[in-house]
């Protein structure tokens, strides 16, 4: 199992969906997808003495409503938080700008988590 399954297992709960990379369709609220981001990003910040780059994940939930997105954007970073000890050494990065995707007609709120293996 790969680290965005296991992310992915974390974050599975009754009303939830969880997709691995961008939607096609958004149904419903409540939309978590997970992707691979850029680890360029992720060089050098944890005060590495040598070139080090980690694989970054990307979370992003997909909300007709833009604070309810924003309170499980923030729910999912709790849970992560929580459950690192036991499963995978995860660490929140950031934060990204929101944005509104026109064709799903839902707010995409993102951040980013840095694993390290």
């Amino acid at each position: 199992m790969n680290n965005i399954q296991k992310i992915g297992g974390l974050l599975a709960k009754e009303g939830r969906t969880i997709v691995y990379g961008i939607p096609q369709s958004a149904e419903t609220d409540n939309v978590i997808a997970l992707w691979l981001g850029d680890g360029e990003e992720s060089i050098r910040s944890l005060h590495d003495k040598r070139r080090a780059e980690y694989t970054v994940i990307e979370t992003a939930v997909y909300a007709s409503d833009y604070l309810s997105g924003y309170d499980l954007l923030l729910e999912l970073k709790n849970e992560i938080g929580n459950a690192v000890k036991s499963t995978v050494a995860i660490m929140f990065m950031r934060i990204l700008a929101s944005e509104y995707d026109e064709k799903l007609q839902k707010h995409v709120l993102k951040a980013q988590y840095k694993i390290i293996e």
